[in-house]
């Protein structure tokens, strides 16, 4: 009790007391020509930058968010995550809870804050958010909310030191990235059946760049994809189409060519105490498409957040994001000065090999610099690589060389002795020799590699003479490129290396002739890869347990039996048309042009006509949904995965389950959770579920989930997949609807210009013309 006082005496200096505020931030989306992966193309921008500024506030203040449409369509704001309970209206989501912002339009946000924590924001018009409208949210947590830093140490100090890296987390927006603007890639899927499932590059924080593994790579690489279909020079699928639709001749042929443009930079300052302190990053998966792993060689991660509130902490090694999820973890900064490869691939199921990649600069010289309230662009720093990175070379694989760290640094990342192999047998008989400044480097050589005393990968030697090769660690590899090469070739290229950066510090004492006389021993910080480029946990990986994500503290779920009990069926009903509803109807497009659900008068029309993707929902009432996937036709593998995002209030996630163990699709055994309660009590979580505003319904599996109506709202739920959301795989509940009468919407809102649509019998895309 003695420890647990002084912890919040000792905390009372560093939290200062703070009042609600009014926030206030000017948003002008606009039109900009910029190369986030090194390819130019039109981006959808806010202030000029995309992604766009953080909005940061504390938890109780006001957010006034003033919008400037300079868009030629029109948008409007999700505050992805974040509850409306005085301000329904508020939510951001056209032909629900407001009329679109129209081109050269304005329109002001403003609502009290009552979450914490990591969420973020984008368009809700379309798919254009994939475009650029997006960026970051992180709200402060009152000084009187429990924090969980004890459960990961006892220390007083460190949890300080937590406290305050949590304060100031650096924000990394983690998204898939296309050379095309998404309503030409959902014309091409209205037109030709393509399932849209490629993408470009994966960016962190809108920066990154292309990689086209080479054929030798995605031979070792692909393994479950490939088996699916061949593979083209993207890594993907070549032509994922839908069943019995494949228009292959209305298609441009496949191309890729590497660029090399910056990776970005996450620096984090250590303390000069020996435990180097700690720092904080809000992961936000702001894609349309895909999940991503997280993770930083050599580092262990602490999700302490999800969703934005506190979890009782897991320690990991990576960190799996499905769309729309948030995760705040903490990372220990014990590790030596220097640079550590973020990786960020595809799940190792996805239907392409590709990952993206960032660095973590630990840096004791100057603090790390979060992006709030960030008036240039989004990213935390820059290094302009040079040459291009090493892709996972063929035969015995090893993840630990992914990549070769492309800034030149002293460090070089690698995984622990028992994962490795020597990097001959990686990149088989290639022998080249490079000399500058009389310092010749064999960057292959035929020492013992993994032997007592020698490095067994990404080795270099340093020629003392003609028979002598003292092993060094190489910093930067990189292929030595003839005019027009391509990476794709890049394996069996001659290596390089830049003596001068990765000399750096090392005693470079000569003979007279001209050889190194005096080497210092071999540096400290080399790193353990946790994760490979296809996204598979190397050996003593670990990875979040999302169902065990319990809430810290407890936030305990309704008991008892359900007022409402919706079995959801969720299935591509035909060729564009997703469905997550009771009936297997699409939320069609012309929906979110109609008069905003929020404002009808629940007495003036009939939610009939949205068949059976509007659903009331009585106030006080506990409602339990039941997800199911199901196999068609037109998908005869199998659906994918679908990551679910409920509006306003939170869920509990009871349960779920994947497919059975012939691969066929499971259903929920029960045809309630009450009566799974009664019947297998240990089927569901009733007693510490996760809450989150986003979930995942496996793949031919089904998922439940639980939350409770307490105020007035029309609240979207709806797949996350951006394609999938515009082909109709959406639900709305009218909550309390009995009680819409009482809200009091401004006039300048509910009569807000807008163009009224009238046409209700068209899906989002059209099918006719398949």
């Amino acid at each position: 009790m003695r420890a647990t006082h002084l912890f919040l005496v000792g905390l009372s200096t560093l939290i200062f007391a703070v009042h609600a505020a009014v926030r206030e931030y000017d948003l002008t989306f606009g039109t900009d020509w910029l190369a986030p992966d090194g390819y130019w193309r039109k981006v959808y921008t806010i202030n000029g930058q995309s992604p766009g500024p953080a909005l940061e506030c504390d938890e109780g203040d006001t957010l006034r968010i003033h919008v400037h449409n300079h868009l030629p369509f029109s948008a409007t704001i999700h505050f992805h995550g974040l509850e409306h309970k005085a301000r329904p209206w508020m939510d951001g989501v056209p032909g629900v809870t407001q009329h679109p912002i129209l081109p050269q339009d304005n329109f002001t946000y403003e609502f009290k804050v009552i979450d914490y924590g990591a969420y973020w924001y984008h368009t809700h018009v379309g798919d254009t958010f994939e475009d650029g409208i997006r960026g970051p949210i992180f709200i402060r947590p009152r000084d009187s909310r429990p924090r969980p830093w004890r459960l990961i140490s006892g220390d007083i100090n460190e949890q300080r030191s937590m406290e305050e890296a949590f304060r100031k987390p650096y924000h990394a927006l983690l998204f898939t990235w296309r050379h095309e603007d998404m309503n030409n890639v959902l014309i091409r899927e209205q037109k030709t059946g393509t399932n849209p499932v490629c993408i470009d590059s994966v960016l962190l924080n809108g920066q990154g760049r292309v990689i086209c593994p080479s054929q030798t790579v995605i031979a070792n690489e692909a393994g479950d994809q490939q088996a699916m279909g061949d593979v083209d020079v993207k890594g993907c699928m070549a032509r994922p189409t839908y069943a019995f639709v494949n228009k292959s001749s209305d298609l441009n042929p496949v191309t890729c060519s590497n660029t090399t443009s910056s990776y970005p930079v996450i620096t984090a300052s250590r303390h000069a105490s020996s435990d180097g302190g700690w720092a904080a990053i809000n992961l936000v998966n702001a894609g349309g498409l895909a999940s991503h792993t997280f993770s930083i060689d050599g580092h262990d991660l602490y999700v302490v957040a999800a969703d934005g509130e506190f979890v009782v902490p897991q320690q990991v090694q990576a960190v799996d994001l499905i769309v729309g999820t948030r995760y705040t973890v903490l990372v220990r900064l014990d590790q030596p000065v220097g640079n550590y490869t973020i990786r960020l691939p595809l799940f190792r199921f996805a239907p392409q090999l590709i990952s993206g990649f960032a660095v973590f600069n630990v840096d004791r010289s100057r603090p790390g610099q979060a992006i709030q309230g960030l008036s240039q662009q989004i990213s935390l720093g820059s290094v302009k690589a040079q040459g291009l990175p090493i892709l996972p070379p063929a035969n015995g694989l090893l993840a630990s060389v992914g990549i070769e760290d492309p800034l030149g640094s002293n460090f070089q990342s690698r995984p622990s002795t028992n994962e490795s192999e020597p990097l001959l047998a990686l990149l088989g008989s290639v022998k080249a020799t490079s000399v500058t400044n009389g310092v010749e480097v064999d960057t292959l050589s035929d020492f013992p590699a993994g032997q007592p005393g020698y490095p067994p990968v990404n080795t270099a030697c340093l020629r003392i003479n003609s028979t002598v090769c003292q092993p060094r660690m190489l910093p930067s590899l990189e292929p030595l490129l003839s005019k027009g090469q391509n990476l794709t070739d890049a394996v069996d290229a001659p290596l390089q290396v830049r003596p001068a950066e990765w000399l750096n510090g090392w005693d470079k004492r000569k003979d007279q002739q001209g050889q190194i006389t005096n080497v210092l021993p071999t540096p400290q910080n080399l790193s353990r890869v946790w994760v490979r480029y296809n996204g598979t946990k190397l050996s003593g990986a670990r990875t979040q347990n999302d169902s065990g994500l319990a809430p810290f503290p407890a936030k305990p779920v309704p008991q008892g039996a359900a007022d409402y009990t919706i079995r959801v069926t969720v299935a591509l009903a035909n060729v564009l048309t997703w469905v997550v509803s009771p009936r297997a109807k699409p939320f069609q497009s012309l929906r979110f042009l109609q008069q905003p659900l929020l404002f009808r008068n629940p007495n003036s029309f009939s939610i009939n006509e949205y068949e059976g993707t509007v659903i009331d929902l009585r106030n006080g009432s506990i409602v339990d949904i039941i997800f199911e996937q199901a196999f068609t036709k037109i998908e005869p593998e199998g659906p994918p995965p679908h990551p679910l995002h409920k509006h306003q209030s939170k869920v509990w996630v009871l349960g779920q389950s994947g497919p059975g163990t012939n691969g066929n699709a499971t259903r929920f055994p029960f045809n309630s959770v009450a009566e799974a309660n009664r019947r297998n009590a240990t089927l569901l979580n009733m007693r510490n579920p996760p809450s989150r505003d986003g979930w995942q319904i496996p793949s031919a599996g089904w998922a439940v989930v639980r939350f409770e109506v307490a105020y007035p709202s029309a609240t979207l739920m709806h797949c996350h997949i951006g394609h999938h959301l515009a082909m109709g795989m959406a639900l709305v509940f009218r909550e309390a609807p009995e009680l819409f009468g009482r809200l009091q919407v401004p006039s300048s809102i509910r009569d807000a210009t807008h163009v009224p649509g009238t046409q209700i019998d068209m899906p989002y895309i059209g099918l006719s013309e398949v």
